[in-house]
């Protein structure tokens, strides 16, 4: 029987290397050469060399048997379009405007209690139909894009991204909250997608992160 992540871990490949991302904590591990070469198509657990697999199995990583918990959401494509540089401003209403200075307030509270766990549970738009039209989405950056000049606290791709996930999702759009991380020199980020479009960075940015968890 093969044996599975704990529920709070997901992990990706880059290369030979294991990257393996504590939901709980907020952290990150790289296990350098735990992994055998195999085709694409080769679950991640199958690919753990006998040494790694024996290791995690003691120190808690890896279970008999699948827990309760945050299920894994499948990993989206990479986009392959992204948003013009410069888009014309659309500025938002008193009511949408409000309403993204409340996000803004939520999404820095959240930091302090750095759980992606939670983010991505209260923000899992798995069961959302994506109602929205492509047009309509990109207004609705545009609008974000417009109050982020002049409302503080957007910087930041993860207060930007949870606030624009947060707000398309609430409209109907089935938008994907990507975390990634790339090596050399490491380094986590996140992104928002729709589809194959890339909402709040460019295509030739995210290619260089490795998804490791999406809502």
């Amino acid at each position: 029987m093969q044996p599975h992540f704990a529920s709070h871990l997901r992990a990706a490949a880059i290369g030979d290397h294991l990257v393996i991302m504590d939901l709980a904590a907020n952290s990150y591990v790289c296990v350098a050469g735990a992994l055998i070469p195999a085709s694409d198509d080769t679950p991640l657990i199958e690919r753990i060399n006998e040494a790694t697999r024996l290791a995690l199995i003691e120190d808690g990583v890896l279970v008999a048997k699948a827990e309760d918990g945050l299920e894994a959401a499948d990993l989206p494509a990479y986009p392959t379009r992204d948003l013009p540089f410069e888009m014309p401003p659309a500025w938002p209403g008193l009511a949408t405007t409000v309403e993204l200075l409340a996000r803004i307030v939520l999404a820095q509270g959240a930091r302090r209690f750095p759980s992606p766990a939670r983010w991505l549970r209260r923000l899992n738009s798995k069961d959302r139909f994506d109602v929205l039209p492509e047009a309509e989405i990109v207004w609705r950056v545009r609008q974000v894009q417009s109050a982020a000049l002049y409302l503080p606290g957007m910087s930041g791709c993860l207060v930007n991204s949870m606030v624009l996930h947060g707000l398309l999702r609430s409209r109907g759009a089935r938008t994907r909250w990507v975390f990634g991380v790339r090596l050399h020199p490491f380094e986590a980020h996140c992104w928002v997608q729709w589809r194959d479009l890339v909402l709040n960075d460019r295509v030739e940015h995210v290619r260089w992160f490795t998804p490791v968890v999406a809502a």
